[in-house]
């Protein structure tokens, strides 16, 4: 019979295996890019902040004042990729719309030197949700144009507490009534 201890300890070593697996490389896989990227939002703000997305919810991050965060993140280079194949074009789902604040994260790096794990390769750009366009996806051109960025890591919890303060009086996103 194993004991509880050993129970945990193979927990704990396939927890590591799979963590190495996921994110043991310097790319990282689209459908688990998204956790980093949020990974890296959730150590820029400060802990008046709650990382609260999941398979279902409609947004990712949600201040104590009840400002609700929605991240999108794509790369330059994906893992998927082979070696010498065309950086992909960068365009992000905006489908649900139940935030305040969109923060767009964009991984520039297109050659050898990409690491997704690094904070300091992304950059982010900023839109407000009463902002977007209709429809289901935008551009990085269409963010530049519309929203504030690039914001280096090191800028970003600043800048996202200064935008959520300037817009306050604007906060409830198109085609939502938020009840506080």
């Amino acid at each position: 019979m194993i004991g509880q201890g050993e129970i945990q300890m193979m927990k704990d070593v396939i927890i590591q295996i799979a963590s190495q697996m996921a994110f043991g490389q310097p790319l990282v896989a689209d459908n688990l890019r998204t956790i980093i990227s949020q990974s890296i939002l959730r150590k820029a703000l400060n802990d008046d902040w709650e990382w609260c997305s999941s398979d279902r919810a409609t947004y990712d991050f949600k201040h104590a004042d009840g400002f609700r965060l929605i991240v999108k993140q794509t790369s330059s280079l994906q893992r998927e990729q082979s070696q010498g194949h065309r950086p992909s074009s960068a365009s992000f789902n905006i489908e649900s719309r139940d935030a305040h604040l969109y923060v767009f994260a964009y991984h520039p790096v297109p050659d050898s030197s990409a690491d997704h794990r690094e904070p300091a390769q992304w950059q982010f750009y900023l839109v407000s949700t009463s902002s977007l366009p209709d429809g289901k996806r935008i551009s990085l051109t269409d963010i530049q144009r519309t929203g504030e960025g690039p914001i280096k890591y090191s800028k970003l919890a600043a800048t996202i507490d200064h935008f959520k303060n300037q817009r306050r009086s604007s906060w409830q996103p198109r085609g939502l009534r938020l009840v506080e």
